[in-house]
């Protein structure tokens, strides 16, 4: 990763940034609006590319504070993936198949587990870019997706998977699980 300073949003997927005396334009891998992180100012991390592309890398990390927020918003799934198969996160130990990706019905679920003696969980994983007083928000989405959620899921008639989570991680903290 490289530090740079944020400059200025283009548009939904492209910044700029200042490394240096030079100015980069780079991909932003994430639709959000962020811009509560993305100030002029704010201190950046990316990751370069080479060869001929149009932009120089792309944005991972913005600091907000005293804490990095992730930008990419493949990162969580990816490092909640690692996390699931390292049995780092103890609430999920025990979940021995470990499907990404999952479809059921018209719904998309980050991870389907299926642990001992058949017990089955969706899980969704939310990157939480704005937290006030404790509690993260959404300022992107109306509503939060619910037709997409674990109990949009149930809701559809997914019989016999008994359990739900959510895992949601306010960025450079300790990740918290909110339901199960």
């Amino acid at each position: 990763m490289v530090e740079a300073f944020f400059i200025r949003r283009l548009n939904r997927f492209s910044a700029q940034l200042l490394q240096g005396e030079e100015l980069l334009l780079v991909h932003v891998p994430s639709s959000g609006r962020m811009a509560e992180l993305l100030v002029k100012g704010a201190r950046v991390w990316f990751s370069p590319h080479g060869g001929d592309r149009k932009t120089r890398g792309r944005l991972l990390v913005v600091q907000h504070g005293d804490v990095l927020v992730c930008i990419d918003s493949n990162l969580p799934n990816k490092l909640t993936a690692l996390a699931l198969e390292s049995e780092a996160l103890s609430p999920f130990v025990g979940y021995r198949k470990i499907k990404g990706e999952y479809g059921l019905g018209s719904s998309r679920f980050d991870f389907y587990l299926q642990g001992p003696r058949g017990k089955r969980l969706l899980l969704e994983v939310k990157s939480v870019t704005l937290v006030k007083s404790g509690v993260g928000l959404f300022p992107d989405a109306p509503h939060f997706q619910g037709d997409q959620t674990p109990a949009g899921a149930a809701a559809e008639g997914a019989g016999g998977l008994g359990r739900r989570g959510a895992l949601r991680g306010p960025e450079g903290r300790r990740p918290l699980l909110c339901s199960q």
